[in-house]
């Protein structure tokens, strides 16, 4: 009786360690495809700047040692607004936009005749979120949203705070 108490015991135990393990094994393997998929549709990207929305168009789209760099152009109404994000990520998730003396920046440069300049630092901060992220052979891909403050640094150093924000999908390079 010992024996058989002592076996079944031992049973239970492996078949614990067991459904532990499949359970651990599924989890992992488990991958987000929405994180990693080509273009779904035409590129897109749509923004906010002082809560005033813009339509933009791409300029460029670089990745080049885990950096992203994303340069864009509004359609000069009432002003041409660039906006640049640099982000630095090998993968999809939420990258904190600080100084721009960091690899991980925002701008926004208001092109009329002072040239604005504001730029994310370390007390006007912001983010990028990139929700699908793909950097395989053949379909590289980003699309996500982003928000930042930035503070002038030109012509007026500290001279006032612009906001933009907005989403982006489908850019491709």
């Amino acid at each position: 009786m010992k024996q058989l108490s002592y076996t079944l015991k031992n049973k239970m135990q492996y078949a614990a360690i067991a459904a532990f393990v499949i359970t651990l094994l599924y989890s992992c393997s488990k991958s987000n495809s929405s994180s990693l998929t080509g273009p779904t549709g035409p590129a897109t990207f749509t923004a906010s700047v002082n809560g005033q929305s813009r339509s933009f168009t791409v300029l460029s789209i670089t990745y080049t040692g885990n950096l992203l760099t994303m340069n864009l152009a509004s359609d000069g109404k009432p002003d041409t607004v660039l906006i640049k994000l640099c982000v630095t990520a090998k993968q999809y998730g939420t990258f904190t936009l600080a100084s721009n003396k960091s690899p991980n920046y925002g701008s926004l440069m208001i092109v009329d005749h002072a040239d604005t300049l504001y730029y994310t630092d370390n007390t006007h901060l912001g983010y990028v979120q990139l929700t699908n992220f793909n950097t395989a052979s053949g379909s590289h891909v980003a699309s996500g949203s982003f928000k930042f403050i930035g503070n002038e640094t030109s012509p007026v150093v500290g001279g006032g705070i612009d906001s933009a924000s907005g989403s982006f999908s489908n850019l491709s390079w």
